[in-house]
């Protein structure tokens, strides 16, 4: 274990992402249909100290709407962008 004097600066740690979801049919004779979509995600994490890491992350990053689920005389859409932090102390 590597020890690291108060106020070193930590590792940095940033990523970026992209989840694909083909489209489908949601009728019988296939005649109605949902059409693919990308969403990009990103993270950014750091390491404030030895045992501490704060993090934070974004779904949907640009807040792209899109029909999740069609069909049955309804629309259902994704979730939009959502942003979590996250404080981490380990011991």
């Amino acid at each position: 274990m590597r020890r690291r004097a108060l106020g070193d600066a930590g590792d940095l740690v940033v990523s970026l992402g992209a989840r694909y979801e083909g489209g489908y049919f949601f009728n019988d004779t296939n005649t109605m249909e949902n059409g693919g979509h990308v969403t990009y995600d990103a993270a950014v994490s750091y390491q404030v100290l030895d045992n501490t890491s704060v993090a934070v992350n974004v779904s949907n990053l640009f807040d792209k709407k899109y029909i999740a689920y069609g069909g049955f005389g309804a629309d259902f859409y994704n979730p939009g962008r959502e942003i979590t932090a996250t404080l981490r102390r380990t011991w």
